[in-house]
């Protein structure tokens, strides 16, 4: 595991350690957020799928898991967007909403709830998600000089945010978990 440019390149699937990475680049002034997964009902699922009926329990089990997700997220929205601001093909022109998780604890649920590819935006506790200031990409199969590996990709956003100052508390992270 090392940084390269403004990447994290070969980074473990540890939520705490992606949680310490994540936490240099912000302090009380900033806020992380994340995009909600915005799940449908099982009698909608059933209606679109009806194989699912016979594998109701299982899927249920599953679901309630969706549920009580889809709540922690849902009490942690800070704005809704409505259009696609980032020009991702894969966000849909729509409702989009977005939470912050609270806390170092709550930031470790989500990463781990996400689990080997997510992404998130830094931006400043007064400013729109529109305004972020850093994008966040965790990318499980990403092709990075010849080879196959994880990386945490930090993307600033129009220069508005410098991370130069970050990296070297970045490394020390890293280092601290070499040797582990």
């Amino acid at each position: 595991m090392f940084v390269d440019d403004n990447m994290i390149v070969d980074i473990e699937m540890n939520a705490k350690l992606e949680m310490e990475l994540i936490g240099c680049l912000v302090d009380e002034n900033y806020r992380i957020l994340f995009s909600v997964d915005n799940a449908s009902g099982f009698d909608e699922l059933c209606e679109i799928f009806p194989s699912f009926e016979s594998k109701k329990d299982d899927f249920l089990r599953n679901f309630e898991k969706g549920r009580a997700w889809l709540d922690f997220t849902k009490e942690r929205i800070v704005e809704s967007t409505y259009d696609n601001f980032l020009e991702l093909p894969f966000f849909e022109e729509g409702k989009t909403d977005w939470f912050a998780p609270k806390n170092d604890e709550e930031l470790i649920r989500v990463i781990e709830h996400e689990g080997m590819g997510y992404s998130c935006f830094i931006v400043h506790q007064d400013k729109s998600i529109k305004d972020y200031l850093l994008e966040i990409w965790v990318y499980e199969h990403l092709e990075y000089k010849g080879r196959e590996c994880r990386c945490m990709m930090i993307l600033p956003q129009k220069s508005k945010y410098v991370i130069d100052n970050k990296v070297t508390k970045m490394k020390e992270i890293i280092d601290l978990y070499k040797k582990v």
